[in-house]
């Protein structure tokens, strides 16, 4: 065998010495480096973790690939949210997923660089800004948080591990007890609120011998955080208040399912991206309505209380959503746009949604009603 003195660097782990060391492959020196890319991974020997490098590479690989998606559109015109989401899954979505089998995050820094490229691009797909709640991005979508995405990948490959031949190296570092990247998906699981937290595994006994079924469990539990996290989120935010209407409201009264919390919504096939996006802005508080736009302090000017959010045209009314929409009379032209509305509604309703929309008690329940319709 052939050494090839271009090809071969020397990898010194942890500090670098005062002096160098010589490393020779005949009469050739070798040169000694702190940063390599060894099997499409780029290890860095001088930074708290090995894989810091490796992440930043690939989320300025990630953030290039979004801008050349959307910088398609100068040719093909706006992108839809599902072909979007489709495309992004395909070129994107490999470059933060990137060594995650190997690469645990347990360092929140870098994890929040791939975090914010997935961020980024959903909120370019949407049209919505950037102070948009986080979880309705992903309730909306039906994508899954990177982190999540990160560890589950993580998970399947622990229990490939296990599932392997038992000739296989990677089959017995997998049964092996307390692996190293087995500790550190554990050490990951610790902020998630969920039944895989450290504390049940060490009850569960972390030092047995794990099977593939105990992993298909610990990814159910990982899955079913997520789903509670969003689902809190929109449960209990002022912000996602037109977003409660899948377990109120079905205009199919043969529908008992429950809507998944996290999937993607049909609305968000509307054709016009003009009316696209109004309705996704409406619908996830990035509106201009006073009720967003003054609860939240601007430059000098402190935030201001929710009774003072008055309606610009009436001046008398908190202007939310509910009251632009059915309830303000202080622009006629406001007016004539609502009563085209309801005429164009009730020319192409059926009775039984015509009879939802006229028993609807409130705003609120009139938006969940015609959100079920679409």
């Amino acid at each position: 065998m052939t050494v090839s003195e271009a090809k071969t660097k020397i990898w010194i782990a942890g500090p670098w010495p005062s002096v160098l060391p010589t490393f020779k492959v005949g009469e050739n020196d070798l040169k000694c480096v702190s940063k390599h890319k060894y099997v499409g991974i780029t290890l860095s020997s001088t930074d708290r973790s090995i894989f810091k490098e490796h992440c930043y590479v690939k989320a300025s690989k990630a953030r290039k690939s979004v801008n050349a998606l959307f910088g398609a559109e100068n040719f093909v015109g706006n992108v839809p949210p599902k072909d979007g989401i489709a495309i992004y899954m395909a070129t994107v979505d490999l470059h933060p997923m990137s060594a995650c089998d190997i690469s645990i995050d347990i360092d929140a820094t870098l994890l929040t660089q791939l975090e914010r490229i997935q961020k980024l691009f959903i909120r370019r797909l949407l049209g919505v800004a950037n102070r948009s709640p986080v979880a309705l991005l992903f309730s909306e979508t039906g994508m899954w948080p990177v982190k999540y995405r990160r560890i589950i990948l993580a998970l399947r490959y622990w229990q490939y591990a296990l599932s392997s031949r038992r000739s296989l190296f990677v089959h017995r570092y997998g049964r092996v007890s307390h692996p190293r990247p087995c500790q550190e998906i554990i050490l990951d699981l610790r902020p998630r609120p969920c039944p895989a937290s450290p504390a049940s595994l060490r009850i569960n006994g972390l030092s047995r011998q794990w099977l593939p079924s105990d992993i298909d469990n610990l990814i159910t539990a990982v899955e079913q955080s997520g789903l509670v996290d969003i689902d809190s989120f929109i449960a209990a935010s002022s912000k996602a208040l037109l977003l409660r209407y899948r377990s109120l409201h079905r205009t199919d009264p043969s529908s008992a399912r429950e809507t998944p919390v996290v999937s993607f919504h049909s609305y968000l096939n509307v054709p016009i991206p003009a009316h696209r996006k109004a309705l996704v802005r409406l619908l996830t508080s990035s509106h201009t309505l006073a009720v967003e736009v003054l609860r939240r302090a601007e430059r000098r000017h402190p935030p201001v209380p929710r009774s003072q959010h008055l309606c610009r045209f009436c001046l008398s009314e908190v202007e939310d959503e509910t009251h632009a929409l059915w309830y303000c009379d202080g622009s006629q032209s406001l007016d004539d746009l609502r009563a085209d509305f309801f005429k164009s509604v009730f020319l192409i309703a059926t009775s039984h949604f015509a009879d939802l929309l006229t028993s609807a008690a409130s705003g609120f329940e009139v938006i969940h009603v015609l959100l079920g319709a679409i």
